[in-house]
């Protein structure tokens, strides 16, 4: 029982204390410390100042999945011609946070509301 007792307690045991971002641990877990609620894709513009949302997953193996960002007047105007695509990579650097939390989210829907152009978010 005391052999279990050490390998518990090197288990939980930190490796690199990054808080309050994120925790890595000896047995190579990392716990993500900064969390803020996640906000689910809308299609509806007139819910999320005039912009609609939509996930799409290119990968389900790794999960990359982007949020697409389309505001309404962007859509009407450029039928079928081509507009301005802005690729936005969230101030999480992929290891904390997400490109669905709230922060983000709300973010990108200004810029896209704003610039008037499709905002792709990253996952």
């Amino acid at each position: 029982m005391h052999a279990n007792k050490n390998f518990v307690d090197v288990v939980a045991e930190v490796d690199s204390d990054f808080s309050p971002f994120l925790k890595r641990y000896k047995d190579g877990r990392i716990e993500r410390l900064l969390r803020s609620p996640l906000v689910e894709a809308a299609e509806n513009p007139t819910a999320n100042r005039g912009v609609a949302t939509r996930d799409v997953v290119i990968d389900h193996g790794t999960s990359v999945s982007p949020r697409l960002f389309l505001p309404s007047r962007a859509a009407m105007a450029a039928g079928s011609r081509r507009f301005l695509l802005i690729v936005y990579i969230h101030g999480g650097s992929f290891c904390t946070e997400s490109a669905f939390c709230q922060t983000y989210h709300h973010y990108a829907t200004s810029l896209a509301a704003s610039a008037g152009t499709l905002v792709v978010s990253m996952e």
